[in-house]
């Protein structure tokens, strides 16, 4: 039985070979230094820490710690609906001259 260590998935009786990318030594010292890096997926109970875990390779008495994906977040809000734009301004009225006569002197 594999110990529970928060943010990961214990495997029992399972290993990776390949895709190593660092030894922390410890357990501890692995899922630390494994939570802090993007690149790490797992690590094992000797504290190898891979950027793959598949495929599995059965290996009694060994544990395989997967690193649990965070939840994506939930999308930003939406923004506000906008404003109704304003009426167009009314255009003035005609003023209507009334033409004089002509008057020639």
């Amino acid at each position: 039985e594999c110990p529970v260590i928060p943010g990961y998935i214990a495997n029992t009786d399972v290993t990776h070979t390949g895709d190593f990318m660092g030894d922390a030594w410890t357990t501890s010292a692995a899922a630390t230094s494994c939570s802090s890096d993007t690149q790490c997926r797992a690590f094992d109970d000797n504290g190898g820490m891979v950027i793959a875990y598949l495929p599995l390779a059965t290996s009694e008495g060994r544990c395989l710690y997967v690193k649990i994906r965070p939840a994506n977040p939930p999308p930003p809000p939406r923004p506000p609906p906008r404003s109704p734009s304003p009426p167009p301004p009314v255009p003035p009225s005609p003023i209507l001259c009334k033409q004089l006569p002509l008057m020639i002197t």
